[in-house]
């Protein structure tokens, strides 16, 4: 069930949340306080049991598509219903216990359009938790350390990344 419907800007923010309540309103005001306002936030209830829907839906502005059906189907079959319904070339991901930038999505949209052939990007990330001090997470920046870290691990956080979907579509994803 679609609760609003806009028009695409120029990126959809695919958030799926699932009894996030403690942090959503961070998340979301995180997003919707973005330097670059030309966005549809697709926020995805993945079966909360919580006040999660009702928070998100008492954020939410004309950019804002929150969508719910009542059950549990896991990260993964989310973010793929996401990617389904995502009407804009890039599509940033955004986890409901994660803070972005207040820059973020301007600065990732400027380099995505600067460099078409750049499929993902991604940030650096500071992990902050209760009682302990912040820590910056620092990722290569060039391709060579990029593909090499991809041996071991991911170089991506998944709240940090931006991709370009004429990349996905083109690797048949």
């Amino acid at each position: 069930m679609w609760l609003s419907r806009r028009s695409p800007g120029r990126v959809t923010v695919l958030m799926p949340m699932r009894n996030a309540e403690t942090f959503l309103a961070s998340a979301i005001n995180s997003i919707l306080n973005q330097s670059e306002a030309d966005f549809t936030f697709l926020v995805v209830d993945d079966g909360s049991s919580d006040a999660s829907l009702s928070i998100a839906e008492e954020l939410a502005d004309e950019r804002v598509k929150i969508v719910q059906d009542g059950r549990h189907l896991g990260l993964g079959a989310r973010l793929n219903w996401g990617l389904d319904h995502a009407e804009t070339r890039f599509v940033a991901r955004m986890d409901a216990d994660d803070m972005a930038a207040p820059h973020r999505l301007s600065r990732q949209l400027a380099f995505m359009e600067d460099h078409p052939e750049v499929g993902i990007c991604g940030s650096w990330y500071r992990i902050m938790q209760a009682g302990s001090p912040p820590t910056n997470v620092t990722l290569p920046l060039d391709h060579a350390p990029l593909r090499a870290k991809t041996l071991f691990d991911s170089p991506f956080a998944h709240p940090t990344v931006m991709f370009n979907m004429q990349h996905l579509d083109a690797a048949g994803l």
